[in-house]
């Protein structure tokens, strides 16, 4: 629940030169951290993405997921169609001619 104002910005703006300028301020005031709002850890994000990749299907994924909760209950376990569509599109996904071979390029923050 919102108390007060919360200071938690990313303002960015391009300059003149075609610079982009971006001032990021990550602290929370005036509410409490929400779980489902953290992001996915890097790593597990990479696991999704390689996943997907080899064609795994999203509801797999999912039960996959669902399937690994012990104890406490941590942000992976919340992963939703829409956070797999962000997954999906946040990386290029390439296979080389040796199917083998499969580069991830992250593509955004």
């Amino acid at each position: 629940m919102l108390s007060g104002f919360c200071t938690a910005a990313i303002i960015a703006q391009i300059k003149n030169d075609n610079c982009l300028d971006v001032m990021v301020c990550k602290t929370h005031y005036g509410h409490e951290i929400s779980l489902a709002h953290l992001r996915i850890p890097e790593k597990d994000r990479l696991a999704i993405a390689e996943k997907l990749t080899a064609g795994v299907e999203f509801q797999r994924i999912l039960d996959d997921v669902r399937d690994s909760i012990g104890d406490t209950c941590k942000r992976i376990h919340l992963l939703t169609r829409k956070y797999l569509n962000n997954i999906e599109k946040a990386y290029i996904l390439f296979k080389t001619e040796d199917t083998r071979m499969i580069q991830l390029v992250y593509i955004y923050g």
